[in-house]
């Protein structure tokens, strides 16, 4: 259903993303920043989402295309990012209690409000959550599924290196597009998905900030 809805909604999306890109570069060049500049260290970067799934790739990437260290370009994307988010965050909020103080403005939702049949999309994510943290903590995740996960990602990332030998595409930006295709096409099984939420959760846990910690201590520039 959130496919069938996705492509519903994909001329707006897509013309929402090119407005967004076109006028957060323009913003920035009119403020000295430089079109190529803002476009690629700030608008990207912030509508990449994120920083495993958009700032860290992106670096990578940036680094292999332009020679500069992945620790120098990370740093750089950084603090726009965090930026965006904080900003995405509180113009979420805002619509929310836009959405609840004049309900005929939000879908309540539902992809298509008022059609019936369709899947209240808010109350199931809550109960599916609800039934998801039920379900892991009753059946666990054996080592052998979280083995098997971890063999999955890695398997994803020589999929992008082996990507990026053929076309040029940075290993990490390939491994996603490949993560995003077996999920559309469901061609992980639920339980290994499972294990994948698991590796996911300690590495997000253990390492993401000890990483940020780490790169930034060692890149910030000393005061003589």
């Amino acid at each position: 259903m959130l496919i069938k809805g996705f492509l519903k909604i994909f001329v707006p999306l897509a013309a929402g993303l090119v407005a967004a890109a076109a006028v957060g570069t323009a913003v920035g060049t009119i403020l000295g920043l430089g079109t190529h500049h803002t476009f690629f260290y700030i608008v990207v970067p912030i509508m990449a989402g994120g920083v495993g799934e958009g700032s860290i790739p992106l670096s990578v990437g940036y680094a292999a295309r332009t020679g500069v260290p992945q620790g120098e370009v990370f740093v750089e994307i950084l603090p726009a990012v965090m930026l965006g988010s904080l900003t995405a965050i509180q113009l979420a909020g805002v619509l929310n209690l836009v959405g609840k103080r004049y309900p005929h403005l939000s879908g309540e939702g539902r992809l298509q409000p008022g059609k019936e049949g369709e899947l209240d999309l808010q109350a199931a994510g809550e109960d599916a959550g609800k039934e998801g943290e039920t379900r892991t903590i009753s059946a666990g995740v054996g080592a052998a599924t979280i083995a098997a996960a971890r063999l999955t990602a890695i398997t994803l990332y020589l999929l992008g290196v082996i990507c990026y030998h053929l076309f040029g595409l940075p290993a990490p930006v390939g491994m996603l597009f490949f993560a995003v295709l077996i999920k559309l096409t469901r061609a992980i099984s639920p339980e290994l998905q499972r294990g994948d939420r698991v590796v996911f959760d300690f590495v997000r846990t253990t390492m993401t900030y000890p990483l940020l910690f780490t790169i930034g201590v060692a890149l910030t520039p000393g005061t003589s």
